[in-house]
């Protein structure tokens, strides 16, 4: 019975990706993390720049595979720990835990999940 459902669930999954959708529907999100971190956060609202200057190669290969499979690419920065408050402080300590948990306020991370699943950006959404 388990092997019913296996092939049940592998034909609907395999219809519903391979045969409904193009490959201009599939969308990737390339995120980079840490960027409480002074040398990245000055890259938040430019990760364009972040990509082109420091992971140049990796950026050749992704556009290469993008217009090979005419799909869309998108990159993110984004932080777990965030700020403490509106300083520029990081909230973290050398160990990486959030230093002042009450007041947490991590970003970053909405914004490629509403890409993904809407293949827009919001800006708005970078601060959540």
């Amino acid at each position: 019975m388990d092997e019913i459902m296996a092939d049940r669930h592998n034909n609907s999954l395999s219809y519903r990706v391979c045969d409904q959708l193009t490959n201009s529907e599939f969308r990737i999100a390339i995120m980079f993390c840490a960027f409480e971190q002074p040398e990245l956060y000055q890259y938040k609202d430019n990760i364009e720049t972040f990509v082109n200057q420091h992971l140049p190669l990796t950026k050749a290969i992704l556009s290469k595979w993008q217009k090979r499979w005419h799909c869309s690419v998108e990159y993110f920065g984004y932080s777990a720990f965030g700020f403490i408050g509106d300083s520029l402080q990081p909230n973290t300590v050398q160990e990486s835990a959030i230093k002042h948990g009450s007041i947490w306020k991590p970003f970053g991370l909405i914004e490629p999940l509403y890409w993904l699943a809407t293949g827009r950006r919001d800006h708005l959404l970078k601060d959540i």
